[in-house]
């Protein structure tokens, strides 16, 4: 009986220690708000490297590209506090497409930057 009683109390604590551990390796399914948000972000981070193409191979001129780029830079900075303010969890892109985004935003802001010193 001792035999029973103490193997009983060892797989409930063994069990109650392993339950985070088991939960942590769960995936939790994005909310459909963090799949718009991530989503739009895609959208924008595209549009970006669109007209950054558009501006140098002369199909947009420099005056529509600075307004459209300010547009589409606030919006990305807008997506990306919305994206921030979500609980962890839920930020559901590997980090290295989010990294890869990132860069790319940084990409098309220095080359801005380059653009209006000229």
């Amino acid at each position: 009986m001792p035999l029973l009683l103490f193997s009983l109390i060892f797989l409930l604590v063994v069990l109650f220690i392993a339950e985070p551990l088991l939960k942590g390796r769960r995936k939790v399914a994005p909310s459909e708000e963090t799949s718009h948000l991530l989503a739009d972000k895609e959208r924008v981070y595209s549009i970006l490297k669109e007209l950054d193409a558009d501006v140098q191979t002369g199909k947009i001129s420099q005056e529509d590209f600075n307004r459209l780029r300010t547009q589409y830079m606030n919006q990305a900075i807008q997506l990306l506090k919305k994206i921030d303010d979500l609980p962890k969890r839920e930020r559901s892109l590997p980090l290295s497409l989010e990294e890869k985004m990132d860069q790319l935003v940084r990409d098309v802001q220095m080359r801005g930057k380059g653009r209006n010193r000229q």
